[in-house]
This record gives C-alpha cells, structure tokens and sequence, in this order.
C-alpha cells in the first residue's frame, strides 16, 4: 500500500483517532499490531520472514551486549552479520547468482538452473538488514543499550510509515521515544504539514516529471543532446522529489503519532560539493556507510601503511581513498546489484576521493574572495551548478537499466553539434515550463523555512491553516494521479 495513495491517508485518521482515543494507553503495542497487519498484506511467508530475523537479532544483540569484551563478542557478532546478510543476499542476488552458476555449467547442462530463479523480494528487506546491522555493531561496540523487549525491537524493524523506504533509523534513537512518545499539538500540526507537503512533492512534481521521463529515457536513443539533458536534469528533481516526498510523508505520519524519525533530506541540490551533497541526500543511508563502514576501512588501512607517504601519497588521502571508494561500491550494491547501479556507486567513490583532494586549494581560494563578496557568491553557485551536473551524470547510470542505454546517454549528451533550436522531447512544452514553475516554487519555500523568521511566521495557526488549503487544492487540481510508485520503494 503506497503512502500516497487514498488507502493509507484514510487508514492513518483512522490509526489517529484510536491512538489518541481508547488505545491511548497501549500506544506501542497499537502501533506494532498495525504494522504487524500492514506488513502482512505483501504475503505470511514474507511477514514470517521479518519476524523470524528480528527475534534472532534482538535474542543474539542482547546476548552480545551483556558478555565481557569484544574477543568473546566477536563470534556471536560475526554470527549476527552473516545471518543478516545471508538473508538479504538470498532475496536480492539470488536471480543473479543463478545466472553466473548457469553461465559456468558445461554446456550439456547449461539449461539446468538453481530452483526458485526468481525470488520476490520482501517489502523493506534492505532497510530492516541495515537496522538490525547497525543495532548488532552498536551492541558489539557496547554502545547504547540492548532492546528492553522483543515487541518494541520488532516496531522498531517494521514501523509501518517508514518500513518500505526508511529512514534507516538507530534503535538508540527510536526505542526510547516508545514509552513516551510526544503527542503534542505542535508535533501533530508540524507532521500534517510534512505530510501534505510530501504529497505535493510526490503528486505535483515526481509524478509530472515522471512523464517527461519516461518520454525521453524510454526512448532514449531516439535523441540527443538537448532533449537528453532536459531527461536527465529533470529525473534528478523526480528522483529527488519522489524520494524527499515518501521521506516527508513518513515523518509526518510518526510525528502525528508523536515519534519523530531521522530527517533524510536537507535541499541537496543547493551543495556546493559531493561531499556536502551527500551530507544532504538519503542522510540516513550516508551516516550509516560512514560510521559502520567507510570510518572502519580507513581506520584499517591507516594502520597497515608503516610509512607517512606511499608514492608520493600520504597515508590519510590513501587510507580515505581506499575505503571511500570500496563504501560506494557497497552502496551501489545494496541498491541493486546491476552494473549500472555499482557503476553508478563507483561514481560518488570518485567524486567524494576528488573532493579529498582539492580540499585544501577550495578553502585557500575562499580564503582570498573573503573580502569580495560578489566574487565568492559567483564562485559559491559556479559549484553548485557543477556538484548538481556532476550528480546528474551519475544518476543516468541510477536511471537506466542496461549498461548499453547508459552509455549511449552519455556519449550522446553532448554531441559534435548541440543545437539549441528546433529540437523535440515529444513532451508538450507548456508542462516542461510549468513543472520548472513547480520546481521553483518548491525551492524558494525550502529556502524560506530555514529562517526562523519565516518559521514562526508559518507556525501561527491561520497561516499554517491557509498554507496547507493552498498546498492541498494545488494537489487536487494540479496533481498526477496514477497507479505510481515511489522510486526507492524496490531497493
């Protein structure tokens, strides 16, 4: 059940009226029996599957946490992390594996495959592994503390707003919020006003770009140059809409319930380097690479190169580049084990390692345009507008399914000739000129709410009341509604 859909609004005031009214007292179990029901609707076996993993992981991270020290947690840990990955692996890869497997049989049996070849892959799983990881590690590392019952663990993993594309919350930061979660009129106000301007971004711009999509990269060796740059530069605002859009929607749903999730979004498109882009976009997701992965593969290879330089090279840019690269191509393989998507995780690797190594020339040229304002605002957006392109390029390798369509966009983006003239998208070009409208609309209001000026101003009941009427009859009127789905929901 998509969180856009008119199901789940009317489900979630139905939710709200019980919360606030006879379940009030049982507002965690109320909460996991919904999701256990929501849950149960992608199929019993899948249902089974998730609970059968949380209670291995809640009865083994419990166990890690209480023994002595990290040699004697490490088997039960290592234990944890294999179960975790088998299972994600068995349902993400599998199809894949079998492929490979059939590719090396003698040709006699070549036509002999592994059973179950296509395998469904569960609601959330990526999201749910990454939770009860990241829970094992902070146990392992005696961090926090342990769960304080399995049923709160097991709403934790499958909290229904946020369980089909996260964020990928940290059981540190969601537990304790469950026995007191904090059901104010302020929260309440401030999730309805996520969760409307979420369905604007969904509805409004994602699925409207969606068309202008699919118009060019459906098609996408029919054009070239112009048209393909209009594809590409507005999948980067679907995507980015699509995807900030279910994140709104999930954090305003649990802030209506009074449990508030890790923001995922904070204007990405508005950095000034990749480094910055993705201190920015899908947070959840970078903060989790960076602390359980990338910061202990530099640690690791800081501490296996003896001399301070190694071809010229010191032993930090070596250590950061290593294990920033080997980061996203791990992250390009959790989305998806295509080669365009572990292309595409290659990708970030390299910018974020070039961003390491221009560091230091960046802030010696800011430090010179410190006194000419005017110069360091053009230099400011001259990087925006590079770190955005650069961005994009990447995500025709997210886009696209094959690695032949890939590079054929990208060969074909910048021709010998680009003509600025007379070329066609076959998109009605009155709705390209609306949807940057939209765009630009959408940008100024994310701008205008980092002042806290403009905050209070639209905390004020009557023009957070006309705020969200305007928002609500622009989706009415202006929406296209469909049988879409939110992007990230397949990872």
């Amino acid at each position: 059940m998509s969180v856009s859909s008119l199901w789940f609004i009317f489900i979630t005031l139905l939710i709200l009226v019980l919360y606030y009214g006879p379940l009030r007292r049982l507002r965690w179990q109320f909460l996991l029996a919904v999701s256990l029901a929501m849950y149960t609707l992608c199929g019993v076996v899948f249902l089974l599957l998730a609970v059968g993993l949380a209670l291995g992981n809640y009865f083994i991270a419990k166990y890690i946490y209480h023994l002595p020290d990290k040699p004697t947690r490490r088997p039960w840990f290592i234990l944890a992390l294999i179960v975790n990955l088998a299972a994600l692996s068995a349902f993400k890869y599998f199809a894949v594996a079998n492929g490979w497997i059939a590719n090396l049989l003698p040709e006699t049996i070549a036509g002999l495959k592994l059973p179950f070849a296509q395998l469904m892959i569960p609601l959330g799983i990526s999201y749910y592994t990454f939770k009860h990881i990241g829970h094992q590690i902070e146990m392992y590392r005696h961090k926090g503390s342990p769960a304080s019952g399995f049923g709160q663990y097991l709403l934790f993993t499958l909290f229904f707003p946020s369980v089909s594309a996260g964020p990928i919350d940290r059981a540190n930061r969601f537990l304790p919020q469950l026995d007191a979660p904090d059901c104010s009129s302020e929260n309440v106000n401030h999730g309805l006003t996520l969760v409307v301007w979420g369905l604007f971004k969904k509805i409004v711009i994602a699925d409207s770009l969606a068309v202008i999509v699919a118009a060019i990269y459906g098609n996408a060796e029919s054009f070239s140059g112009i048209p393909l740059i209009i594809g590409t530069w507005a999948f980067a605002f679907q995507l980015y809409c699509d995807f900030s859009g279910y994140t709104d929607i999930a954090r305003g749903t649990a802030l209506m319930l009074g449990i508030r999730l890790e923001e995922n979004f904070n204007r990405p498109y508005a950095s000034r380097t990749v480094t910055e882009f993705w201190q920015r976009w899908h947070m959840s997701l970078s903060f989790w690479l960076r602390d359980y992965i990338f910061l202990p593969l530099a640690y690791a290879v800081s501490r296996r190169i003896n001399s301070n330089r190694l071809l010229g090279i010191s032993n930090e840019m070596w250590s950061y580049s290593v294990a920033i690269i080997i980061t996203w191509l791990i992250g390009g393989l959790w989305h998806d084990d295509a080669l365009p998507m572990i292309v595409w995780g290659g990708l970030q690797g390299i910018y974020l390692m070039l961003d390491r190594a221009t560091m230091k020339t960046r802030k010696r040229i800011n430090r010179k345009l410190r006194q000419r304002p005017w110069r360091r605002t053009v230099y400011n957006l001259l990087h925006i507008f590079i770190t955005f392109n650069l961005i994009s390029l990447s995500w025709i390798f997210f886009r696209s399914e094959t690695m032949h369509k890939a590079l054929y966009i990208v060969s074909h983006i910048f021709p010998e000739q680009l003509k600025l003239r007379g070329f066609s998208t076959g998109v009605d070009s009155r709705r390209v000129l609306l949807l940057l409208v939209y765009i630009a609309f959408m940008e100024i209001i994310q701008k205008l709410t980092t002042f806290e000026s403009v905050r209070i101003i639209f905390a004020k009941p009557a023009v957070r009341l006309i705020s969200l009427l305007i928002l609500s009859l622009m989706i009415v009127f202006l929406g296209e509604f469909g049988d879409s789905v939110f992007v990230y929901a397949k990872f």
